[in-house]
């Protein structure tokens, strides 16, 4: 007996098919308050500062969130950077897969040089500890809503919880972001990655190995370029504000391993990143002492 192809896909793939994206309140539809549904923000009480507002038109529903970075409510030469964070009853919200990308269409107006859009992922094993996710910065601004494709990375163990952080930051000097920048966020997703853009990993630098990781301090940071590039490795902790500046400078293509002494940093989950002007690598590192 012949069994028709589509139902023998449906019949050992039903993960696939039937896989539901676990992001709550995933297209910001849903509001109270002026305070969007399962999502934690920065918005002070009694509105006296909204930096997380609702807007419309939204990518695909009637409306999108948007952040942006307003002055300080009694300190107006300070800014007031906008934070967005996904909460439920419990901390993130639950998934039971290891999703290969996190996904999001955005919009991104940043008001001085250094400012960039910035989108943590964590996922979190039944213990608590992150064990998978990956991270983005993203500076060129888009007046359209463009689309990200974030991927994430694991280690061994067993998906449980996920978080998404979404803020603006600067590399510069100040690692103060911009009076005036702004995000506008909509239809983020965890699953497979979407087509409407060009994939340049391929292009980019690759940051292959750390060592020792977990490490008490010394790292070798090992790394490959493709073609000359102009590059950057730093290193962030898990709220996406930088920890260490590795190195900067142009290289030309090869592969190459950087010593760095961490010595200075306190014991936690760091991401190292390697950013070229084609695309970024990122690696999580511990550092732990005895």
């Amino acid at each position: 007996m012949k069994v028709p192809f589509l139902l023998l896909v449906l019949a050992l793939c039903p993960r696939i098919i039937f896989a539901q994206n676990p992001v709550p309140n995933s297209s910001f539809e849903l509001w109270m308050d002026n305070e969007p549904f399962d999502w934690f923000t920065s918005n002070l009480p009694d509105q006296a500062g909204d930096n997380i507002t609702r807007t419309s038109p939204g990518h695909s529903g009637s409306y999108a969130l948007r952040g942006e970075v307003l002055p300080t409510p009694g300190a107006p030469d300070f800014p007031f950077v906008p934070i967005l964070e996904s909460i439920t009853s419990d901390f993130g919200f639950p998934v039971d897969d290891a999703y290969p990308y996190l996904t999001l269409f955005y919009q991104f107006h940043p008001a001085a040089p250094g400012d960039q859009l910035f989108v943590f992922v964590g996922v979190l094993d039944p213990q608590g500890s992150v064990f998978g996710g990956g991270f983005a910065a993203i500076a060129e601004p888009s007046d359209t809503f463009a689309l990200l494709n974030l991927p994430l990375s694991y280690e061994a163990g067993q998906p449980h919880r996920a978080f998404v952080t979404i803020s603006i930051v600067n590399e510069g000097p100040s690692e103060q972001p911009a009076i005036g920048s702004y995000f506008v966020i909509d239809d983020i997703a965890m699953g497979g990655p979407l087509t409407a853009v060009t994939d340049r990993r391929a292009e980019a630098g690759e940051l292959r190995k750390i060592y020792p990781n977990p490490s008490a301090g010394e790292l070798e940071i090992s790394f490959a370029l493709r073609q000359k590039e102009q590059v950057r490795i730093d290193l962030y902790d898990l709220t996406g504000r930088p920890a260490a500046a590795i190195f900067s400078g142009e290289l030309p293509a090869g592969e190459y391993r950087q010593a760095f002494d961490a010595g200075q940093l306190a014991d936690g989950l760091y991401v190292c990143r390697l950013a070229t002007t084609a695309g970024v690598s990122s690696r999580k590192v511990q550092i732990a002492r005895p």
